[in-house]
């Protein structure tokens, strides 16, 4: 995961270690195509934040990315039912 510190906050990184190996590789997965396409249709902006994020769903799971000028950043990876609460 070592290559990950250049598009993943350091808070990111850890959750995804907390998670199940099978649930890491789907997200990484994911992940990865959010990078190549920050975009995609089935991503989804997160309304009243600022800077902008955008989410993109993993099964029971959700990635919180944003855009800046050097690509994607990855802030948040966790379960739909706590990945939100007191942050946007």
């Amino acid at each position: 995961m070592d290559d990950l510190d250049d598009w993943w906050r350091p808070a990111a990184q850890k959750q995804l270690k907390g998670l199940p190996k099978d649930v890491q590789r789907r997200i990484l997965k994911k992940a990865q195509e959010a990078r190549a396409n920050p975009n995609p249709t089935k991503a989804h902006k997160l309304h009243g934040v600022h800077p902008p994020k955008y989410r993109v769903q993993v099964g029971d799971y959700r990635i919180v990315y944003e855009i800046d000028e050097f690509g994607v950043k990855i802030t948040d990876v966790g379960d739909r039912k706590d990945v939100y609460r007191a942050k946007y």
